[in-house]
């Protein structure tokens, strides 16, 4: 029995015992419930408190958590947005270019890197960002310059960055685009360029026109990138250089023939930067000048010869200035004025000798002996009346008085007469020319 109770004591004791224990364990049970709670008050205050940076419109919105429907559920994780400079910068516009993975894409121009697999178009722009400024614009036109690296290589005129060394033409115009001033064209080259491919020659500091202070370090090479000639080129002068290369003792304010008042600060020097000599030069004139020095007595609008429209206004001090006397004078007349005033009875169409060339079409009688004069040696007088001697070709041939000189081949006697004229004196023959002496080679022959 006292075994018994002994075995009861000790039973009623283990009560005692086990009571700090259990409530060591509720208040650690309490205290972890309390950290549920704190931890999800926390989480439920971040999820919908306003952020503290800035964010684009086009970033996806953060939906707060649910209210948890039991103190024991397990929280929904919250989406964390990367900074916005995570990522490289977007070197180019994005308006019209949505479809990021149309050049980043695996097979394309430029493919992201292998960390990027499997993002799509939406989450581009969550890590990048357009550069502030983007690429920087194009200062020339695009047209007709589309093979980029003609000009920007490493031996071009415009090497690339070292950035941009594996670059090709295909992904030049994918950042760069035209400026907006490249609408307002660069002035163009008032001359032509053949010629004139050294352009410092003149547009340099001390030269005829000087570049602005904008185009400083700019060479030759690159003016004709954003400069293209002028549609209307500076008009050619239509006289000879040699001769006249001091342009303003013509044209100037007190000289033949002024100029533009654009063109008041130019002097002798920039004339020719623009100004090229005319393929063809002026017709020469082909009569001599010596005594003709007024030139409106005969080329004037009720003269002989009117003068082109383009020649209105001018005086004679201008013609010589650009027509010169030519060097080969026109052919002589072999032949005497008097009584041949009328030149087209027989140089004409259908005149006794020959039509004028096309050169004097619409040309005159009266024109004739402006440019042409009679010979200094005028052909020989026949010896002989010329009425009672026809047809010439009976005495002069080969064997008889003689052959026709050679200029004479193939002229008829009816030309014999136009040129040579009887003698004024004829020799008389001192006998009578009866039938008896009618065969004068009896007597009067040859060596």
């Amino acid at each position: 029995m006292g075994d018994y109770q002994a075995m009861c004591g000790h039973q009623e004791s283990a009560p005692g015992m086990q009571r700090p224990r259990t409530a060591l364990a509720g208040l650690v049970l309490g205290l972890g419930f309390v950290a549920l709670l704190l931890l999800l008050a926390s989480c439920q205050a971040a999820a919908t408190a306003p952020a503290t940076t800035t964010s684009p419109a086009s970033a996806p919105a953060i939906q707060p958590v649910p209210t948890l429907a039991s103190p024991l559920a397990t929280p929904t994780p919250i989406p964390q947005i990367p900074p916005k400079d995570a990522g490289p910068f977007i070197p180019h516009v994005t308006q019209g270019r949505e479809d990021c993975m149309a050049c980043h894409g695996p097979y394309v121009m430029w493919p992201a890197p292998a960390d990027h697999q499997g993002r799509s178009n939406d989450s581009c722009q969550e890590c990048h960002q357009v550069l502030p400024g983007w690429a920087a614009k194009l200062a020339h036109t695009i047209s007709g310059k589309q093979t980029c690296s003609t000009c920007h290589a490493t031996q071009g005129v415009s090497p690339l960055p070292l950035s941009h060394l594996v670059r090709t033409d295909k992904t030049c115009m994918m950042c760069h685009t035209e400026s907006p001033a490249v609408a307002v064209r660069a002035p163009a080259m008032a001359h032509a360029v053949q010629g004139r491919r050294s352009c410092t020659t003149c547009h340099a500091s001390s030269a005829v026109a000087p570049l602005p202070a904008s185009h400083q370090k700019r060479s030759s090479q690159t003016c004709q990138v954003c400069h293209s000639e002028a549609q209307t080129q500076p008009p050619e002068f239509t006289h000879k250089l040699q001769g006249n290369e001091a342009c303003t003792s013509c044209h100037s304010g007190d000289g033949l023939a002024g100029w533009k008042q654009a063109h008041k600060p130019y002097n002798d020097q920039t004339c020719l930067a623009c100004h090229d000599p005319a393929p063809k030069q002026p017709p020469v004139i082909l009569h001599p000048t010596a005594g003709r020095s007024a030139c409106t007595a005969c080329h004037a609008a009720d003269a002989l010869i009117a003068l082109p429209s383009s020649h209105q206004g001018r005086s004679e001090q201008t013609c010589q200035t650009c027509h010169e006397a030519s060097n080969v004078s026109p052919p002589t007349v072999p032949h005497r004025f008097e009584s041949r005033e009328t030149c087209s009875t027989c140089h004409s169409a259908g005149g006794k000798v020959q039509a004028l060339p096309e050169s004097h079409d619409k040309r005159t009688d009266k024109t004739c002996s402006v440019c042409h004069k009679p010979a200094a040696s005028l052909p020989p007088g026949a010896p002989h009346e010329l009425p009672a001697h026809q047809p010439c070709s009976t005495c002069h041939i080969e064997g008889w008085v003689g052959p026709l000189p050679a200029s004479h081949q193939d002229r008829p006697d009816t030309q014999c007469a136009l040129c040579h004229d009887q003698a004024r004196t004829v020799p008389q023959v001192p006998h009578q020319v009866t039938d008896k002496f009618k065969d004068c080679l009896l007597c009067h022959r040859t060596k």
